[in-house]
């Protein structure tokens, strides 16, 4: 029979045996696995940066922004006579096609959209014109409260306008990136491949299209969606307060020379609640003709109030054709022409 000491000794035994073995048999495992996920991590977080250098890359990308807001940056040649930035209600909005068409030039729209714009300003605008002979005008093309599209910087996504600056940027031009928006940067590899698994389900035929419409038309292509109903929209009445005319008026200036006139146009509203008094504010502080209202049911049902389905493209193109034919003849009374 085992006295107290024989019990007290294997006691003792068998808990210097339970010190000397792992606590617990998955904890080499669970450390395996975070080694493993760590060293995975870091060597997939860097690939996005060079993938989207590659030439091939918007051949294959899924991104649906990434086909029109390439187009600018292959554009580089045209020597066009009219040049169009903006943001998207120009891309959704503008057939530079039926402007040539009409004015017997060569007019081209260099695609663009917010998130883009308030983290490369006219980085697409500015690459064109180093390129290219100087155009006789420029028209900086914006919805009524973009044409200060900087003034909520932090509240936009930006992964389009860090895929720019990674992709076309310089050493320089991305140095400077890195050092005003250190965090947009080293979260850019997440939000690529968020952006990836998103639109991964975009059926390629439908970038095919929107690729081939950009060169049919030197710029344009549809944003499709639900159009607007139009007995029940409201315009957001907070755009009110972010009609201002500061970016615009920063990024134009230097464009403005005896050879390019510079025309600032503000694009068309749909007829909903609080429309006059985007009107009526745009005339007071924007140096442009006031936006045209028109009917919702041409504009896609989106939280932006700007996109022109296909059925109000013709009549905002002929408005923008009206604006430029007599600064391109000499007779450059309209307001916003300088």
């Amino acid at each position: 029979m085992p006295t107290h000491e024989t019990i007290a000794t294997s006691a003792e035994h068998a808990a210097t045996e339970q010190v000397r073995s792992p606590a617990h048999p998955g904890n080499s495992t669970l450390i395996r696995y975070f080694v493993m996920f760590f060293a995975v991590s870091i060597l997939i977080y860097p690939q996005p940066f060079w993938l989207v250098r590659l030439s091939s890359y918007p051949r294959w990308s899924r991104n649906a922004s990434l086909r029109f807001l390439e187009f600018g940056f292959t554009a580089a040649g045209q020597n066009a006579d009219v040049v169009i930035f903006g943001d998207s209600s120009a891309t959704a909005g503008i057939d530079p096609s039926r402007i040539s068409a009409a004015l017997g030039e060569r007019v081209l729209l260099l695609p663009s959209n917010l998130t883009e714009l308030v983290a490369v300003d006219d980085f697409p605008l500015r690459r064109y014109i180093a390129a290219d002979t100087p155009p006789r005008v420029i028209v900086f093309y914006f919805s009524p409260w973009d044409f200060n599209y900087d003034h909520d910087f932090d509240k936009h996504p930006m992964y389009d306008g860090v895929e720019t600056v990674v992709r076309h940027g310089d050493a320089r031009e991305i140095a400077a990136f890195v050092v005003a928006h250190p965090l947009y940067v080293i979260q850019f590899p997440l939000m690529f491949y968020q952006s990836t698994m998103n639109e991964g389900l975009t059926p390629p035929t439908k970038l095919r299209r929107q690729a081939q419409q950009l060169v049919a038309t030197n710029g344009h292509t549809e944003f499709s969606g639900r159009l607007i109903n139009g007995s029940s929209c409201t315009i957001p009445a907070n755009f009110l307060d972010q009609i201002r005319f500061d970016s615009v008026r920063r990024i134009s200036e230097k464009y403005r020379s005896s050879r390019t006139k510079i025309l600032y146009f503000a694009a068309p509203i749909p007829g909903c609640t609080n429309a006059q008094k985007i009107v009526d504010r745009s005339s007071a502080v924007i140096p442009a003709l006031p936006p045209e209202i028109m009917t919702p049911s041409v504009f896609v049902d989106d939280s932006y109030y700007a996109h022109l389905g296909a059925a109000g493209v013709p009549q905002a193109t002929k408005n923008l054709t009206d604006a430029v034919r007599p600064i391109l003849t000499g007779s450059d009374s309209a307001i916003g022409s300088r």
